[in-house]
């Protein structure tokens, strides 16, 4: 596991919220390890992964009865998403 400096984050975050993305086919499931979700996805073409422990994340991201709280959901998968694909090009 690669250690990444703070500076190094603030940076993907900003270029992540810059660059435009596609991503598609957002699903997330438990993972191993209590409060542990794992976030998956297709962007820019290429299948990326993403831990989170963001509960509503995984309650949320398929229930159309609270539309807020869906988006909430989608827009923190996709956020990880890009995240992941952001380090997935450096590495």
């Amino acid at each position: 596991m690669y250690l990444i400096k703070k500076e190094f984050v603030t940076l993907l975050k900003q270029n992540a919220k810059t660059t435009n993305m596609t991503i598609t086919d957002i699903t997330i499931k438990r993972a191993s390890g209590y409060g542990q979700y794992l976030i998956s996805g297709v962007v820019n073409g290429v299948e990326v992964t993403a831990r989170t422990t963001d509960s509503e994340a995984f309650d949320y991201l398929n229930d159309e009865d609270y539309p807020e709280k869906q988006q909430q959901a989608i827009e923190h998968c996709m956020y990880k998403l890009e995240l992941s694909y952001e380090i997935l090009q450096i590495f």
